[in-house]
């Protein structure tokens, strides 16, 4: 694991109240750190700093990391990471 973003630890065994409480509140963190971040990105596009391109180009890397990011072979092909 590369990153990792700890926001509650639960004890076993946990309830299933607790368990979905913890959910809930990691998803309302995590979307509300998610709409921060777009509305600061809004603001800086309306100052002029960002593009269209740039925040859609930041939103598309947010939702799959390393899509906006091509290597290319000497002869001008695509190189497709091994799986």
């Amino acid at each position: 694991m590369n990153e990792a973003d700890i926001f509650k630890y639960l004890v076993k065994p946990w309830t299933d109240e607790a368990l979905l409480l913890a959910l809930s509140e990691a998803f309302a963190r995590h979307d509300h750190a998610a709409e921060t971040h777009r509305l600061a990105q809004a603001h800086k596009q309306g100052q002029g700093k960002l593009s269209p391109e740039e925040v859609e180009r930041q939103r598309l890397e947010a939702l799959e990391p390393g899509i906006t990011r091509v290597r290319w072979d000497t002869d001008g092909s695509v190189l497709l990471d091994d799986v």
